[in-house]
């Protein structure tokens, strides 16, 4: 029986083979499975040794479910040269080019205020700066508050995440970024980690669908919790 799970790995083995084979304008079948793929219908870009492939249809029983995947080309484990996965989340396909987003957060205003917080609290202002990108292709993001509402979180001034998986993630903690850890083995590529700058230093994950921004507190566990924090901004 053919498996029509939808690996991650099988997509990234997919894109590299896609540019060293001969192109065909047809969706093609993934080996060992019973869904297809059809590149030509996905959208490419890069930027430095960076590759992303946005809306890439996946088929299966007639369903179609898109993915975003992107990449970085680097000396491997090794010694060899080649390219190395770095995220594969569900997209909303071509009719929402706003998906979601793991690795481009927009830079700019953000408004929002902090979950819990009285229904008249004014809200709270951020400015989120153009990333810095690591030798390991990570971007890393720094979100400041510049107008403190009655929205804003208590003792926070600002938060800090990188892209990519929670394994060897330098901004979280290293018992939560070990490889094989609790709150590695539970993180999901649907969101990147980090932590927001304050006496507490509570661990985060973030994602951007569109304009809205979320970050949310998350446990040893990598899960939200009662009473955990949560920000909704809206760039502006």
């Amino acid at each position: 029986m053919k498996n029509n799970k939808i690996y991650p790995s099988a997509l990234f083995a997919l894109i590299l083979s896609a540019g060293i084979s001969e192109t065909i304008a047809a969706p093609e079948e993934i080996p060992g499975s019973n869904l297809t793929v059809d590149f030509a219908e996905s959208v490419l870009s890069g930027a430095g040794r960076l590759i992303r492939a946005t809306n890439i249809p996946v088929q299966s029983a007639g369903t179609t479910v898109y993915y975003d995947v992107e990449m970085d080309f680097s000396t491997l484990a090794d010694g060899s040269f080649g390219a190395k996965l770095i995220s594969a989340t569900p997209s909303t396909g071509p009719v929402a080019p706003t998906s979601v987003s793991t690795m481009n957060f927009l830079p700019g205003t953000y408004a929002g205020i902090v979950s819990g917080a009285p229904a008249a609290a004014l809200p709270c202002f951020f400015s989120l700066e153009a990333p810095s990108i690591g030798a390991d292709g990570r971007r890393t993001y720094i979100l400041t508050i510049t107008s403190s509402g009655t929205g804003c979180p208590a003792g926070v001034t600002s938060y800090s995440w990188q892209t990519g998986p929670a394994a060897n993630n330098s901004i979280i903690s290293s018992g939560f970024s070990r490889v094989g850890s609790n709150f590695e083995t539970q993180s999901s590529l649907t969101y990147s980690y980090g932590t927001e700058i304050s006496s507490a230093g509570a661990t985060v994950r973030t994602q951007q669908i569109g304009n809205t921004l979320t970050i949310e507190q998350v446990n040893t566990s990598a899960s939200t919790f009662s009473g955990a924090k949560k920000l909704t901004l809206i760039k502006q």
